[in-house]
């Protein structure tokens, strides 16, 4: 059996700008909201967890004040997909190799750690 994961943007940021969220699961809302551990992801990239912080920050920043001008938006988080805002429409499409990565073995974990790193990198170079 293959799992296929989830992407669930922010209430609160769907609410206060607009937006509609591709194919949402009802199941999927009664999942917990785990907050980003940034010293976690510092410990796993040459970056402090300050550095780390600021950069989401910033980042979220600009995400929103694109979508208040109603910009198209395309993130692309390396190894695992691209996350879309295009016409008040968010949509995540998984890379295949990653939804493959989510097969029930215990492997996702290893398909986090290999592109955690490398996502970081993204954001980072992306600022």
């Amino acid at each position: 059996m293959i799992q296929r994961p989830i992407f669930l943007l922010s209430g609160k940021l769907v609410q206060s700008l607009g937006l509609k969220q591709v194919r949402p699961l009802a199941a999927a809302t009664h999942l917990p909201v785990v907050q980003l551990n940034f010293a976690a992801v510092s410990q796993e990239t040459p970056f402090s967890r300050d550095v780390v912080e600021g950069c989401v920050r910033e980042t979220l920043l600009l995400l929103v004040r694109a979508l208040a001008s109603e910009q198209n938006i395309f993130l692309i988080f390396q190894g695992i997909g691209v996350l879309t805002f295009k016409n008040n429409k968010v949509q995540m499409k998984f890379n295949r190799a990653f939804i493959t990565a989510m097969d029930g073995t215990g492997r996702l974990l290893l398909a986090f750690n290999k592109v955690r790193i490398k996502s970081c990198m993204c954001v980072l170079e992306c600022i």
